[in-house]
């Protein structure tokens, strides 16, 4: 939290300025079901419904099968996603993980958690808090690259994950937000702040300087 001026800054403050401004936007991942989530997560890529496509008979929605799958192999099916090498890897390397821990992928669903993800090899802090948030739907505030830019923009301070979550985070557990997203579940507040942001970075935010609408919403918060 921080004052500028008379003004309050934290992440109730800039949640209610992107809601007032229709600046949230549907989760595209909750179209999918788990195990594609799961997937479409890792992937992080906008041609994902090709990767399905390609995918589809030889992974058959099958934890056991990624797992198994040769590595270059994988590689080639999600080529379209990009850095396809790194990405096949992480993907094989997790299922392994998955197979190892848990006795099923619906038991992994039940009871992973963040700092089992954090054990794994490739998986950073950012995909981490994006699997326990957007994929188990635990609270854990996805801190990506757009929301750095934003709390650096808004002259916030911090110097690792943990802190800017803090910022961010701070307010949101508030009845406002439950109401005005018809959820009773502090995952879904997470989950749609995070789409937020990025909307509004990604669609407003262009050569290091916001357009009208993006002005308006730091005039409000400044």
């Amino acid at each position: 939290m921080k004052f500028i001026g008379s003004k309050m800054i934290n992440g109730a403050s800039i949640f209610k300025a992107l809601l007032k401004n229709n600046l949230v936007r549907p989760i595209e991942l909750q179209n999918y079901d788990d195990f594609h989530k799961f997937l479409a997560i890792i992937l992080s890529t906008n041609k994902i419904e090709k990767v399905f496509a390609n995918l589809e008979i030889p992974i058959s929605n099958s934890i056991e099968k990624l797992a198994e799958i040769d590595v270059k192999e994988l590689a080639i099916l999600i080529k379209p996603s990009g850095f396809y090498n790194t990405k096949a890897k992480k993907l094989n390397d997790l299922a392994k993980a998955i197979i190892k821990d848990f006795s099923s992928f619906d038991e992994f669903m039940q009871n992973a958690n963040f700092e089992w993800f954090l054990k794994i090899k490739g998986v950073g802090f950012d995909t981490a808090l994006m699997l326990n948030n957007f994929l188990l739907k635990k609270p854990s505030l996805v801190i990506n690259a757009n929301a750095k830019k934003l709390l650096n923009i808004l002259d916030f301070t911090f110097e690792s994950y943990e802190e800017a979550s803090e910022i961010l985070s701070e307010g949101l557990d508030d009845e406002y937000f439950y109401k005005a997203l018809n959820t009773d579940n502090l995952a879904d507040i997470y989950m749609s702040f995070s789409a937020s942001i990025d909307n509004l970075m990604q669609e407003h935010y262009k050569n290091k300087d916001f357009d009208e609408l993006g002005k308006k919403v730091l005039k409000e918060l400044r």
